[in-house]
């Protein structure tokens, strides 16, 4: 068992009934549960997506006891600060991943093995 994973939230912000976050909680004493907002997101989305996205995260955010972590970045160079800043990670995502998702776990996966 892990002692810590990093949950990754993209775009289901369930969470009840979301796998991916079971297996995180059954796997892991403690979760770190993350948003990584993509600059170019910031940039293209108009103001109604960006204020839906934002009232989504709120509720999830309270949902999780304000423990909800909402980080703007690069989407690897995130994850990388946040494996560099704990000791045992173990990584989770949504289960449905697009070719983005692909490349960063093949980014992260690269990392571990350095």
């Amino acid at each position: 068992m892990a002692s810590s994973s990093i949950f990754w939230f993209r775009r289901d912000l369930r969470l009840n009934d979301n796998p991916a976050l079971l297996a995180a909680i059954a796997e892991s004493e403690a979760i770190l549960p993350v948003f990584i907002l993509d600059p170019k997101l910031i940039k293209t989305a108009g103001s109604k997506r960006l204020a839906y996205l934002g009232q989504s995260l709120h509720h999830l955010d309270d949902s999780l006891g304000n423990k909800l972590h909402v980080i703007a970045g690069d989407q690897i160079a995130v994850l990388k600060e946040l494996m560099s800043k704990m000791m045992q990670v173990q990584y989770t995502s949504q289960l449905s991943m697009n070719l983005m998702e692909l490349s960063v776990m093949k980014v992260l996966k690269h990392l571990e093995l350095s």
